[in-house]
This record gives structure tokens, sequence and C-alpha cells, in this order.
């Protein structure tokens, strides 16, 4: 991520003035709880140059702070931004991405005249036209943030936001926060700027509304809006025109459940597609993954997300899956078994590959595939990736976990669960990184933790993921990615077949009400991606209307196999207990029937006798995962630093 830079070191004054104000301890008085959903604006008043995001709503989990959802709302709208401290503590904003740099500053008399007579001082400009934070035009300006029109007097990382609050970013000029003219400022203020919190929220309300287009569609509605924004923009409003703007506005809004109303009453209900129509656009796909195998020369090592999603759908020939084993078995010779030395996720993708297609991954070409994961610190390398499909793996045929040679540092699939667990971000869900809105971890998590829902700690983190999901889901029943790089912030098809492969893996049914919005469910969203060729295939896109996508494709796949396997009652798509497991007939692969299988481990201790199995079946009730797993994560940061 670029950093801007400050003009001048004085700039740096203000983040150290702030931390010492900010430990003071003093509390915000909350705001009266609303429909569940605080309301939060990034402001540039001051310049005159309106808002960064004009007010929306956020919904509020348990324990979200101020940080958090800035964080997850700045991430979500794809605004770049950097800081000090972290979200989890000392946070401060210090500067955006902006793209009114280029554009002159508006700044009101009040506050020029501030600068240039009691500091005897010149208005500058930004440091970086791109960016908008400390030190730009005076150095003592930056962001101060506002909860229930008071001065934040604490770190954004120790407020915890409760429903119908209203967060306001401002930018300072100067003073630190007194031209902004609301209570609680650290120096006498400037002016006294008009409580704008109710007519914040109810602009909130409709650019947060799904129908926001045919609200303004309403007669005078556009107007009334218009001039809302007008009126909060102008930092010298009077309380007067503000409650004037407020009454126009609330006066042209329609009654909950009348046309136009974005709260319609009641939510329309979701329709589940057919057995039927899921398998003719399954086909569809599945040919289109075939034919690109074919012209690729045939399925090899590294294809193994499109040949565990044909092998688990019934599409995939004999022909093609003696190919891919074969050269599987010639990459694991060539390179001792050895599929990674810091990505153990390379293990679990290829055990889940050989699973599918009826093979038992502790005797590939002689080598144990289970071996590696065997270490917690080894399978944990990689974050959160590392446990979820590690979890996955292991439980596909409930392999028994390989013996680590550290006794200290043994995997258990307790181990992994807990490590999976104590990864959950404060508002529920999972992150690959950060703390921002992350759909596709979330789902790939859930994935994992299916077969232990009966636990209780495990249930009742299942419960706050679906419910923060419930709340990131789209008004096209889809979900917004976290991503990296040019897909930050992007709806994709990823995202929508993660979280389809989750319900179907909690036995959740597709037209939940929780997974509803305007009467379309995450599979609709999924088929919105479908790129339907001449040729009788279809792929998918990343994004809506893009052209076909290589890994967007590989998740649709096996997510309509999990969502079809589902729906006819069959096993889920990581429930690989179905499948017959034998070892490949390769010359001198060890094998035979109830004996240990003694196989080149690659240093790691392991017992892989068949009634070792027996030991942990009881405990296990396997249910479905999802693709991608950190390897689809990792190809879309390479794909984006290409």
């Amino acid at each position: 991520m670029e950093q801007p830079q400050t003009s001048r070191p004085r700039g740096r004054t203000l983040a150290l003035v702030l931390g010492i104000l900010l430990s003071l301890g003093i509390s915000i008085t909350p705001a009266n709880a609303a429909d569940n959903v605080a309301y939060l604006s990034i402001e540039r008043f001051t310049l005159g140059q309106g808002y960064v995001l004009e007010p929306v709503e956020v919904p509020v989990t348990s324990g979200l702070t101020a940080a958090q959802m800035l964080a997850q709302t700045l991430t979500s709208e794809g605004i770049q931004y950097t800081n000090i401290g972290s979200v989890a503590s000392n946070f401060y904003l210090v500067a955006l991405k902006d793209d009114a740099g280029s554009a002159t500053a508006d700044i009101p008399d009040y506050i020029t005249e501030r600068i240039e007579d009691y500091w005897d001082e010149d208005v500058e400009g930004r440091a970086s036209p791109d960016w908008l934070g400390q030190g730009d035009y005076f150095f003592m300006s930056g962001w101060m943030w506002v909860a229930n029109n008071e001065m934040g007097q604490v770190g954004m990382s120790d407020y915890e936001v409760q429903a119908g609050d209203v967060v306001r970013l401002m930018f300072s000029v100067t003073d630190y926060g007194s031209d902004l003219g609301v209570e609680g400022a650290w120096s006498p203020n400037l002016i006294t700027q008009a409580n704008k919190d109710a007519l914040t929220k109810a602009v909130a309300a409709i650019n947060s509304a799904a129908d926001k287009a045919a609200q303004l569609a309403q007669s005078g509605m556009q107007d009334a809006y218009d001039n809302a924004i007008a009126v909060l923009s102008d930092i010298e409003s009077s309380q007067a025109g503000v409650d004037a703007a407020l009454a126009q506005l609330t006066s042209q809004s329609p009654e909950p459940g009348d046309p136009g109303s974005g709260t319609p009453e009641p939510e329309l209900p979701g329709t589940p597609p057919s057995s039927d129509d899921v398998m003719s656009l399954l086909e569809r796909v599945a040919a289109y993954e075939n034919n690109a195998l074919t012209v690729g020369g045939g399925p090899a090592f590294g294809a193994e997300w499109v040949v565990m999603g044909l092998a688990r759908g019934g599409f995939l020939s004999e022909a093609d899956k003696a190919l891919y084993l074969e050269s599987l078995e010639q990459h694991l010779v060539e390179t001792d078994g050895v599929l990674s030395t810091n990505r153990y996720t390379e293990y679990s993708r290829v055990i889940l590959a050989v699973t599918a297609l009826g093979v038992d991954a502790r005797n590939v070409a002689g080598y144990d595939l289970t071996a590696p994961l065997g270490c917690q610190s080894k399978v944990t390398l990689q974050g959160i990736n590392g446990a979820v499909w590690a979890l996955l793996a292991l439980d596909t045929a409930q392999y028994p976990v390989a013996t680590c040679v550290d006794s200290s540092d043994q995997t258990t699939r307790s181990s992994l669960i807990a490590d999976i667990l104590s990864r959950e971000l404060p508002g529920g869900g999972w992150a690959l990184s950060g703390s921002g809105e992350d759909p596709d971890i979330t789902g790939m998590a859930l994935q994992a933790l299916a077969p232990y829902k009966d636990q209780p700690d495990v249930a009742a983190a299942i419960d706050r993921a679906l419910s923060t999901l419930s709340d990131w889901q789209l008004p096209d029943g889809g979900f917004r990615a976290a991503g990296f790089g040019p897909f930050v912030g992007d709806p994709s098809a990823e995202s929508a077949a993660q979280v389809l492969v989750a319900l179907n893996g909690l036995g959740i049914p597709v037209d939940d009400a929780r997974f509803v919005k305007n009467g379309l469910i995450v599979y609709d969203a999924l088929a919105a991606y479908r790129v339907d060729l001449n040729n009788g295939q279809t792929a998918f896109s990343h994004n809506a209307g893009g052209p076909a996508n290589g890994m967007s494709t590989e998740q649709g796949l096996y997510a309509l196999v999990s969502a079809y396997r589902e729906l006819v009652g069959q096993s889920h798509l990581y429930d690989m207990t179905d499948v017959s497991l034998v070892s490949p007939t390769t010359p001198g692969s060890p094998t035979g029937p109830g004996n240990t299988v003694a196989v080149n481990t690659g240093g790691y201790a392991v017992a892989a006798s068949p009634s070792a199995l027996l030991a942990e079946l009881s405990l296990l009730l396997l249910a479905s995962g999802a693709v991608g797993l950190g390897v689809a994560r990792r190809r879309r940061v390479e794909t984006s630093a290409v």
C-alpha cells in the first residue's frame, strides 16, 4: 500500500497529543438503540469537499468497536487507509486514499482566519494529492472521530458501538478538532456545529436501502435527498436548516411497506433451485472444465480443485483419473514426497483430490501425504488457512492424525479446532488477515467446523458467524470479498461459492430466511456470475459481467456439486466416506489389507494401521467444505501482483 508522506515533521505532534488524550478513558454517551444498526460517515466538510463516504448503516454485532466498524467499512468500500496502533488497540486513522486532492479546497473563513491571524501561518495543501490525513493543509490537522455528536475522547479501539450510534469521521484542519464545533473538543470551539445525527440517520437509511433508486424516483424525493446532502456537507449549517432538511426528507419518505420503502413488509421468500436445475448448470460447467483439461493435455498435478470437483460430481473419466495419478506420482518421486516446506496446505489440497478419486492418501507412490500434517506448528505456518484445510483433509476419510516427532507439537483435531476458534473476529466470523469483512474465509472455517457443531464452543462460534454472514449478505444474495489488490471490496463468485458450500455442510437450507435478500438466495448470486459459451459450456466470472475466470469456475464447479449432493441427499462435498479407498498399484508400494503401511514419511513418524481409523470414528460426523483453500487465496494474490 502506498504510504502518504507528511509535509513537515510538526504534523506528527497530532498523533502524540492524541495518544496522550486518548489514554484519559473518558466515555461517550451511547445513542438510543435503533434496529440493531449504527451509522457511519467520513466527512471533509472543513475543506468544502463534502463526503469521502456518505452516511451508511452498519450492522451492530456483539463487541463491535468503532475501530472495527471503520476498518471493515473502509475495506468493504475499497478505500485504502493507514493507521498507527491496531484495530484491537490504540487505533488512530492517519490518512486515507482520497480522490478529491486535485480539487481546490474551499476552507471556511473562520478556519483560515484562525490559522493566518492567530497562528501567523499560511494554509498549505496536501502532502500527497491522492491522500488526506495528518499534517495536510496545516500542521495541526488530522482525522477526528465523533460519536453521537460528541468528540471521541477514548481510542476508537476502546469504544464499543451500540445500536443507534452515529459515528462520524471528520477532517480537522486546525486546533485539534476545535474547528469542528462539536461537544467535547479539547480546546474552545471556533464554531458550534448543528447536531446532524438525525438527518445523518435518515440519509444513511436511504443509502443502505436495497431499493434506493426506487425510493429516489418517488415524487420530490430526489430533491429532498440532494438538499439533505447539501445541508449536511455545510459545516456552518444552522440547526434550523438541518431540522428543515430532515422534515422535508421524512415527509417525502414512504411508510414501511409502501412502494419505494427501504423496509418492505414482509421480506420476499427465497426460491430454492431444483436438483434438475442445478444438474443442468453443473453439466455445462463440468463440460467446460473437462474441455480445459483436454486442451491442456489432461489432468495433472496442480489441477487438484478441478479433479476433486469433477470426481465428486461423477464427471471425471477413469482415463483422466489415471492421468492425474500418474502425474502426481511422478512429481512425488521427483521431490521425494516433499510438496512444500512452508505451505502445508499443499498436502491438504492433494489429500482432498486423491481421496475423491478413491485413493488412500497414506500411500501414494509409497508416500504418506497425511504425515506432514502431524506437527501443529508446521500446519499453522499459513495462519487460519493451514488449520482449516488440514482439518478438512483429515476428515475427508476419517484419516488418523500422524504422529509428530516432537510430541509437544502434536496435531490433534482438537488443537486444529482450537486454533480456528482462537482466530474468530470480535463480531463473529473469520478473516485471512486483519479484521476486514471476509466471507470467503468465514465460509471455509464453517466448512471445517461443521462436523463438530454439537460441541458447545463450536456451536456458539458457528451461530455468531452465521449472524455475521447474514449481515454481510448483499441485496443480490451474494457477498463482497475482502480480497487483495484489485479484488478489494469486490462482490465475487468465489465468495458466494464458499458460503453456499458452508450452508450445505451445516445442513442449512439454501432458502433459510437469514440468507434471503429481496427474494434472492446465495445460489442465485452464484448463478448470476455464469458465462454461457456458444459451445454449450458454461464458466464463471470473478466479477458480474466479466470474462470467464479459472479460479471462479473451479470454485463454482464444486459449489454446484455441493449444492446438488445436498439436494439429493448424498454425503457432503468433503465427507468422502462414501468412497472406497485403495492404494495405487504402483510397483513397490507396500500395501495389503490389515497391514501397517510402512511408507516414506519424510522424517515424520506415523502410525497408519487401518485399525487406527476406528479409534476416531465415533468422534466424527463429517460435513462439507469449500474450495479455494489457502491456494485459492494465494493464487488471487499472485495474480494481482503480475
